[in-house]
């Protein structure tokens, strides 16, 4: 039986970390977490808040912005793990937040995201895409229409009252451009008096509605989904234990930094407090196109040509890839013109501009290796969802074979090829020439359409 569709505006739920829709954007989103946590991540570490950063780039993905052309805007950022992936997709991001302002918040406000990002995110991420502005939510300086897609992640209930709010909600309608997309995550409050804790609104259906939604000229891109399961609910935590490993977390480190960050109880998705109970939702809006439309322009078109799935044969020699990730297995080019990965890492990942269909055939032609166990152990995965393999002599090599599984869905305008092995070999000496695996290219054979 198919699996339902994720809708893109919805409560957080338990179940959505395993659905086929999302369970390979949070592996990507968070890849590091994969190698701290273990392959099965994210199930048994469920994060709310990692499900807020994959759910934006979701509804982005599914509306053709992820194409290295679009422009974003973060409003009250921070140092999210949002800001720097979409780096890797976009043609700039603008990350502002009271940067350089004091106060409760000013350990999650990080004035080194303007001098210093990269401690903030040691992971992939492209620099050059990347500005830092101190700015304030309600007055965003910046011309209208300016931006592709506007996000901001569980920070609009710190701004103030709902007039505050409103306020906010217009300016980021206001630098959407028409057909552009606002991906908001707030508090969704599950039991309760309005307008909830003190310095934090929690906000329900009404609200959403008539506060964050209101008569602005735009719309939800998908159904809102208002249920919450059982489990979800049963997975309540205390809010002033999580505050407390929260401040915890900003006295070792100097502040605030997801990366490092490790709750001692997950899931972490319901949290509780006197009579309050509240979680994560998200709402994803396409601002309404100007009445009459316009011929569809040279990129309108290349949108649609990336959001349709690859037909025929698709095959990338490894010595001309965009590599992305950092890992044992590092982009470094042999003599005879094989790509060579060598180091102290532990993955690569190869990006695409295409995107695949279930069912698809992933080849990946292996020409040597340090040892057979490294052949044996290597995976691969497609958007972060692992693929059964076989492995087959070819005439140069192996041949590691995989089919996509019908369950596999997406609408991103990109596919990432990544290539794995959970343990690495010995270590190399400095200076060491050795080969770690070498491969002579990835093929994505698309299924026959009836």
């Amino acid at each position: 039986m198919p699996v339902p569709e994720l809708s893109h505006n919805k409560i957080c739920n338990l179940e959505d970390f395993s659905h086929p829709d999302l369970y390979p954007v949070i592996r990507e989103v968070f890849a590091h977490e994969v190698a701290r946590f273990g392959d099965a991540f994210p199930l048994g570490r469920e994060n709310r808040k990692d499900w807020e950063a994959a759910m934006a780039i979701r509804a982005f993905a599914a509306h053709g912005l992820l194409d290295g052309r679009s422009e974003f805007l973060g409003v009250a950022a921070g140092n999210e793990p949002l800001v720097f992936h979409l780096t890797r997709f976009a043609r700039r991001v603008f990350a502002t937040d009271l940067y350089l302002a004091s106060g409760d918040w000013e350990p999650f406000g990080h004035e080194s995201m303007m001098t210093d990002p990269y401690q903030h995110w040691p992971f992939a991420w492209n620099p050059r895409r990347l500005v830092v502005q101190h700015m304030d939510a309600l007055d965003l300086q910046y011309e209208d229409e300016t931006f592709d897609g506007v996000f901001s992640g569980s920070s609009i209930e710190h701004f103030g009252g709902h007039p505050e709010v409103e306020r906010s909600m217009d300016e980021m309608f206001r630098v959407l451009r028409p057909g552009g997309v606002c991906a908001v995550s707030t508090e969704f409050r599950l039991a309760g008096p309005s307008p909830g804790l003190p310095g934090c609104l929690l906000f329900d259906a009404d609200e959403l509605a008539s506060r964050l939604i209101g008569d602005r000229a735009w719309h939800l891109v998908s159904p809102l989904d208002l249920s919450v399961s059982d489990a979800t609910v049963g997975s309540k935590t205390d809010v002033a234990d999580v505050v407390a490993q929260q401040l915890a977390q900003c006295d070792r480190d100097g502040g605030w930094f997801t990366h490092k960050l490790d709750y001692r109880h997950f899931p972490h998705i319901v949290m509780g407090i006197d009579d309050f109970v509240f979680t994560s939702i998200q709402l994803a809006l396409q601002k309404d196109e100007a009445p009459g439309g316009a011929p569809s322009s040279s990129r309108d078109r290349e949108r649609s040509r990336l959001s349709t799935p690859l037909t025929g044969t698709h095959a990338v020699a490894l010595d001309q890839a965009p590599f992305s990730g950092a890992g044992w297995y590092a982009p470094h080019h042999s003599p005879s013109g094989a790509a060579r990965w060598t180091g102290p890492g532990r993955d690569a990942s190869i990006d695409l501009q295409i995107l695949v269909s279930p069912r698809t055939t992933v080849e990946v032609l292996v020409v040597a290796a340090v040892s057979p166990s490294v052949l044996e152990d290597l995976r691969v995965e497609v958007n972060g969802l692992p693929i059964s393999v076989e492995r087959v002599t070819h005439d140069e090599g192996t041949l590691v074979r995989g089919v996509v599984p019908a369950s596999y869905a997406s609408v991103r305008p990109f596919t990432r090829i990544s290539l794995r092995t959970p343990q690495p070999p010995a270590p190399f000496a400095e200076g060491e020439d050795r080969v770690g695996v070498a491969v002579r290219w990835v093929r994505l054979i698309a299924p026959r359409t009836p």
